[in-house]
């Protein structure tokens, strides 16, 4: 999980092969962006943030996503299309 603050939002995402989220919080409001391939239950940190900031995922395809994190600047946007190779 990486994290910036940028246009006065603090924002957490991760980036990896399989799924990637995005975390947006601006004093009381707080949006969760995730990919329609990523499970939730699998991943302690997206249930953390579900939990503690009261707030309901939104499922995005990947460009999407990418649209997301280049607009907030963030690091690695292009890694959202890799996939795993599969032989």
């Amino acid at each position: 999980m990486k994290k910036l603050e940028k246009f006065g939002k603090l924002i957490r995402y991760s980036v990896e092969e399989e799924s990637s989220w995005l975390h947006i919080k601006e004093g009381n409001w707080s949006w969760l962006y995730i990919t329609k391939n990523t499970d939730l239950k699998q991943t302690p940190t997206l249930q953390n943030i579900v939990n503690e900031y009261k707030v309901e995922p939104t499922f995005i395809n990947r460009k999407s996503m990418f649209d997301l994190l280049s607009h907030f600047g963030c690091e690695k946007s292009k890694d959202v299309f890799k996939k795993n190779k599969s032989v």
